[in-house]
């Protein structure tokens, strides 16, 4: 990806690359694979990260992500970084899709989401999983704390009640 990075023109260049989940999230925050990735962050120098499909490539069932850098941004793309999660077909209209949602930068629920880099950089030391910013962050976003805080009391209520008739017929077999 360095050499990629070095190879591109100062005023256009542009790369795709393709790589394995690995480069994404692996290493601890002060191991050289997320030193890489704060340095590419820290020069907004990724422009998108799609997911592919798995089994994309012949005899092999590993994801693949195509990382899209661009050396010279353009300006509503400056500090941001669009990730999409297409990791569902490889057929036409996935790619058509993918290249749609890139080429007029916009946010797909569940699919596609535009993230600046200082949120990138605070809330996921360096995480760049486009699952992780376009399904799991909605997720978390949609979860009700309160309600399964409530589900969590009954449950608990039932689960007394059910130990209190455990108790009771083992009280009665002992009587017996």
């Amino acid at each position: 990806m360095q050499s990629a990075v070095a190879k591109m023109d100062d005023k256009l260049g542009r790369a795709a690359i393709i790589e394995n989940g690995s480069p994404l999230f692996t290493g601890a925050t002060s191991s050289g694979e997320s030193q890489i990735r704060r340095w590419l962050l820290e020069n907004d120098l990724i422009e998108a990260i799609v997911a592919m499909p798995t089994d994309l490539f012949y005899n092999t069932g590993i994801a693949t992500y195509v990382w899209i850098m661009s050396k010279n941004k353009r300006p509503e793309r400056k500090g941001k970084i669009l990730f999409i999660d297409a990791g569902d077909t490889a057929s036409e209209e996935e790619i058509d899709k993918i290249c749609k949602t890139d080429a007029g930068y916009k946010e797909i629920p569940g699919y596609a989401k535009i993230v600046p880099l200082e949120e990138i950089i605070k809330s996921r030391p360096c995480d760049l999983n486009p699952k992780c910013w376009t399904t799991i962050l909605e997720q978390r976003k949609a979860f009700d704390k309160e309600a399964v805080r409530k589900e969590i009391i009954q449950l608990e209520g039932k689960r007394l009640a059910v130990l209190t008739e455990i108790l009771d017929i083992l009280e009665e077999l002992k009587t017996e």
